[in-house]
């Protein structure tokens, strides 16, 4: 016997964040302001900007770091939740079933909680990135160059 799966159209998905919850709309909406201050290119060459940028970055950071940790607690609340409310339907279905239904549930916690990492990450590496260029800056007016 042959299965028929429906063909679901999916081209209407952008790639925008579907989020219900408001608390993870508000950390969505942060994260965007970020990422768009990320994104601008700089001058390595004014010298001036970079100390400005750096503790921009810094602030970002830190703000991120929170939205990070709030972002990952709000997960296991809702799974922990979702779960608990669900226990005797969840119970019945096969584990590979249940966490896919857990997975689904908490999806818009996941996506949240992963790109506030992955911002987390890239503010890192950029403030790295500007500490060493301003190293370099120092070592090369120290030298006389």
């Amino acid at each position: 016997m042959e299965n028929n799966l429906t063909t679901v159209d999916l081209s209407h998905i952008d790639g925008d964040f579907i989020v219900s919850n408001p608390t993870l709309k508000k950390m969505n909406l942060e994260a965007d302001t970020i990422q768009k201050y990320l994104e601008q290119k700089v001058d390595i060459n004014d010298i001036g900007s970079l100390p400005y940028r750096l503790n921009m970055l810094d602030s970002y950071l830190h703000r991120v770091s929170d939205m990070n940790t709030r972002a990952k607690a709000m997960k296991d609340y809702a799974k922990m939740t979702y779960v608990s409310q669900n226990e005797k339907a969840l119970s019945k279905m096969t584990a590979t079933n249940s966490n896919r239904i857990i997975s689904a549930a908490i999806h818009e916690f996941t996506v949240t909680s992963e790109r506030m990492e992955n911002l987390y990450n890239s503010l890192t590496h950029a403030c790295k990135n500007i500490s060493i260029q301003l190293s370099w800056i120092k070592k090369a007016m120290e030298l006389g160059g």
